[in-house]
């Protein structure tokens, strides 16, 4: 059995339970590509965040991409304000389009629990019969990141 922990370890903190959660400060400087829109305005750092910042995760695996890039983080928050969400290729799994989509719900209460992503990563791995690779051939390559 694997064990995989989920943080952002620019806002990671030991935390006893789910309902606890940590709140930057203003000197913070923070992976303002990886927040979650919620904790970009000022909210908590929970474990919904985190699922947020492992669908960005995803998007960074699935493209070689470094997320956002070119914004600064009031256009970031902006796009995430309007609803507005990285592109994931052409050709990505539907299972795992469908799994990043329900991590970037603008709503943390409706975002898959942590505990459930690994399920859902076992049940797409299990039903692709095309490695990630040949979906993306740039992750054949050297690393763009």
């Amino acid at each position: 059995m694997m064990l995989c922990k989920l943080a952002d370890f620019g806002l990671s903190r030991a935390l006893q339970n789910a309902q606890e959660y940590y709140r930057p400060s203003q000197d913070d400087h923070v992976p303002f590509r990886w927040m979650s829109p919620e904790t970009l305005v000022g909210g908590a750092a929970t474990m919904a965040s985190d699922v947020w910042a492992f669908g960005v995760v995803c998007y960074e695996v699935i493209t070689g991409l470094v997320p956002y890039a070119g914004l600064d983080m009031p256009k970031v928050v902006a796009l995430l304000k309007n609803e507005g969400r990285l592109a994931l290729p052409a050709g990505t799994p539907p299972g795992l389009e469908r799994l990043v989509a329900a991590c970037w719900q603008t709503s943390p209460d409706v975002r898959p629990t942590a505990a459930a992503l690994s399920p859902a990563l076992s049940a797409i791995a299990t039903a692709l019969s095309v490695p990630l690779a040949d979906v993306n051939p740039a992750l054949q390559e050297e690393t763009r990141i």
